[in-house]
């Protein structure tokens, strides 16, 4: 499966994060963490146009992380 340069980068950036962080597993939360960071693409996108609040989905998808074994 061929992915975009930007979604290869997110998931480069989840699995490096997991590893960072000593998690086991990359889970969905990992690769959101990663796409909020991009700050741009297709992904940021359609947040913006569905109206969801950034910085409080990274706060939430941050502490989803922190919770993690």
């Amino acid at each position: 499966m061929d992915f975009t340069s930007k979604a290869q980068d997110a998931l480069g950036a989840a699995i490096r994060q997991a590893a960072a962080d000593g998690h086991s597993e990359v889970t969905p939360a990992h690769l959101l963490h990663a796409l909020l960071a991009q700050g741009e693409g297709i992904a940021v996108a359609l947040l913006d146009t569905v109206g969801v609040n950034r910085p409080a989905l990274d706060a939430d998808v941050r502490a989803a992380l922190s919770a993690l074994p």
